[in-house]
């Protein structure tokens, strides 16, 4: 009986071990990740920039590339990291950020946008804005709900 619950004992130890083990290593690679709270935070930004483009510049909504520089992203634009996210834009319509997908489309009359921020892979959550500037937030089929 003693030898019994030694080895059930020394199971359990080992399975907790090894259990704290991958949550670390899984929590090396989730440094990386875009946390919803920083999702939501660079697309509201991204959609006050797109409001003062269209109100205050010269021909309606900008891309991406030219709302690179408005005062709302800079702290994004590059290394910087003291918002939780870098964008790293590809060219004028797209970007990535951590591990999204980040596209800005304007209309050929610029009088109307299209923003998505969408995993790259997995179950992660994807946030879409239009120039009616209302934030969906939206989900991959057959992935588990929170």
């Amino acid at each position: 009986m003693k030898l019994r619950l030694c080895v059930v004992s020394a199971s359990l130890l080992i399975l907790g071990a090894a259990a704290l083990l991958f949550a670390q290593l899984n929590g090396g690679s989730q440094a990386h990740t875009l946390s919803k709270a920083d999702a939501l935070r660079l697309v509201r930004n991204i959609g006050t920039a797109e409001a003062e483009e269209k109100d205050f510049g010269k021909h309606g909504y900008g891309t991406l590339q030219d709302l690179s520089s408005h005062r709302f992203l800079p702290q994004y634009v590059g290394t910087a990291k003291s918002h939780g996210a870098e964008i790293r834009i590809t060219d004028h319509d797209s970007a990535t950020v951590e591990d999204y997908s980040l596209s800005v489309v304007v209309s050929p009359d610029g009088q109307h946008f299209q923003l998505s921020l969408v995993p790259n892979s997995g179950c992660g959550e994807a946030l879409f804005l239009s120039d009616s500037f209302v934030i969906y937030e939206g989900r991959a089929l057959d992935c588990p709900t929170g």
